[in-house]
C-alpha cells in the first residue's frame, strides 16, 4: 500500500480527512507503519460509492469501527487469519488487509454469521492492495468488485 496514494485519493474525490492520533488499541499491536499511517487518516468513516438509492457499496471504517470490529466475538476470526478489516459492502461483509501479502479481500458476513467451519469458504482474496482497490472502487465503472474480479 502506498499511503501518499491513498491520501490522493481522497483529496482527489474531496474527501475531507483529518489526520488524528492512532487509537491506543491499535499502539499495542505489531501493524506495519503505513498501516499506521492510514488508520490516523481514519478518524470517520467513508462511503467510497453510493448507490442509486443513496447507500454506500463500500464503505472504509473508521478507527473506532475497526477497533470494535476486532473486539467482537463474531470477528475474532479475522486475527487470526492475518486479516485486518478495513471497511464493509453494501450486504456487511468485511473487507479486510492481508497482513501476510498486504491484499484486500472480503469475509463473507453471512457465512461467517452462520458458523462455517472452512475458513476459505468465507474469504475471498483479491490481487489487489488497499491504494489499488482503492483505485478501482473510486474509479471503475465495473465495481463493485465481487461482479467484475473472479
Amino acid at each position: 500500500m502506498k499511503i501518499e496514494r491513498v491520501r490522493s485519493f481522497f483529496a482527489e474525490r474531496k474527501i475531507e480527512v483529518t489526520k488524528g492520533n492512532l487509537h491506543a488499541f491499535f499502539e499495542k499491536m505489531q501493524l506495519p507503519e503505513v498501516l499506521k499511517e492510514y488508520l490516523k487518516l481514519m478518524e470517520n468513516p467513508i462511503d467510497l460509492q453510493q448507490t442509486d438509492e443513496g447507500a454506500a457499496v463500500t464503505y472504509l471504517l473508521s478507527q473506532e469501527e475497526i477497533k470494535n470490529c476486532l473486539q467482537d466475538v463474531l470477528y475474532k476470526i479475522l486475527p487470526e487469519h492475518t486479516l485486518f478489516p478495513v471497511g464493509k459492502g453494501l450486504n456487511g461483509d468485511i473487507v479486510c488487509l492481508n497482513l501476510k501479502n498486504n491484499h484486500v479481500g472480503y469475509v463473507y458476513h453471512e457465512e461467517l454469521c452462520e458458523n462455517c467451519e472452512e475458513f476459505a469458504d468465507l474469504y475471498q482474496e483479491l490481487p489487489l492492495t488497499l491504494d489499488q482497490f482503492l483505485d478501482f472502487a473510486f474509479y471503475s465503472p465495473s465495481y463493485p468488485v465481487n461482479t467484475a474480479i473472479k
